[in-house]
């Protein structure tokens, strides 16, 4: 038996699909999609995993962004926000 939510498929085509999705909500709901807070969803998607800030600032960092705690911080409580991850 395999986990829920966990099946075989294309994950790069899921990112991409999840990410369009994402970006038309936004753009309906007039809400700020910003570079980091669209990597910040495209982490958390490519994870397949639960991230805490500092594991999101960590890899933002990578990419270039702020390696500021408030720039994780801020990222995860719009994507709260918007419905497009969960707090646990």
């Amino acid at each position: 038996m395999s986990a829920i939510g966990f099946e075989h498929h294309d994950h790069a085509s899921c990112i991409v699909s999840t990410l369009a999705r994402a970006e038309a909500h936004c753009a309906e709901k007039k809400l700020k999609f910003t570079p980091v807070r669209r990597r910040s969803l495209e982490i958390l998607l490519r994870e397949h995993r639960a991230l805490g800030a500092y594991d999101l600032l960590a890899a933002l960092g990578k990419d270039g962004h702020s390696a500021q705690p408030p720039v994780a911080y801020r990222a995860l409580d719009f994507l709260v926000s918007a419905g497009f991850a969960h707090k646990i």
